[in-house]
C-alpha cells in the first residue's frame, strides 16, 4: 500500500481541476499526485482494439458509455484517476459531468506500463476494491493475457481470460483474445 502523505501535503478533487495539465495523464490517489509518461504505441493498440469493442457493445445496446484516459474518474475528493478505459452504465452508480466521471463505473480496464505496472498492480486495485468498481480487468502484454478481477464483498475473485474476454457487469460481451493480441 501506499505511504500516507500528511493531510497538509495531499491534494483534493479541487486541485486536481486547477492544476493537472492539458497534456499527460495526472491521478490523484490518497491525495498523492502520480504523473505518467505517454503510452508506447503497442500499449495504444490494445487500448484502442478494447476500446472499439467496448464502443460497439455499448452502442448497439443502449447500456452505457466507454470512456479512454485521459478522461478523468473522481472516486471520492482525494482518489481521481485516468484508467485507460471505463465503462459508465445507464442507470449506474456513475455520472458524467462537465469536468470528469463522478462515482463508481461498472469495468475499469488498465493496460500494464512498465512505468505504471506497480500502480495498477497493488495502489490501484486496492482503491478500485475499496471504491466497490464490480469489475477489473488487468492486461499484461508482456504476458499476452487478462487477468479479469471481481469483486465480492470485500476482496477480488481472481480468473485469467483463457480464448475470450466477457463481463459480468456487462452481460452478453465477449471479445476473443487473438483479436486483442494479433
Amino acid at each position: 500500500m501506499q505511504t500516507q502523505i500528511p493531510a497538509s501535503y495531499r491534494m483534493t478533487w479541487r486541485d486536481w481541476v486547477r492544476e493537472s495539465p492539458e497534456q499527460g495523464l495526472c491521478e490523484l490517489i490518497g491525495g498523492e499526485l502520480h504523473v505518467s509518461p505517454a503510452p508506447t504505441p503497442e500499449h495504444q493498440r490494445l487500448v484502442g482494439r478494447l476500446h472499439a469493442a467496448l464502443f460497439s457493445f455499448l452502442e448497439v445496446s443502449g447500456r452505457g458509455e466507454v470512456f479512454q484516459a485521459p478522461t478523468g474518474l473522481r472516486l471520492t475528493l482525494e482518489d481521481v484517476v485516468e484508467p485507460d478505459l471505463f465503462v459508465v452504465t445507464t442507470g449506474g452508480r456513475a455520472r458524467v459531468t462537465a469536468a470528469a466521471v463522478v462515482g463508481v463505473p461498472a469495468l475499469i480496464v488498465e493496460v500494464l506500463s512498465p512505468g505504471t505496472a506497480r500502480r495498477d498492480l497493488v495502489w490501484k486495485r486496492e482503491l478500485y476494491l475499496r471504491a466497490g468498481v464490480p469489475e477489473y480487468w488487468i492486461v499484461d502484454p508482456a504476458a499476452r493475457q487478462v487477468t479479469m478481477l471481481t469483486r465480492t464483498r470485500a476482496k477480488w475473485k481472481s480468473a485469467r481470460a483463457v480464448d475470450v474476454l466477457f463481463s459480468g457487469a456487462l452481460a452478453g460481451f465477449e471479445f476473443p483474445l487473438k483479436a486483442l493480441f494479433r
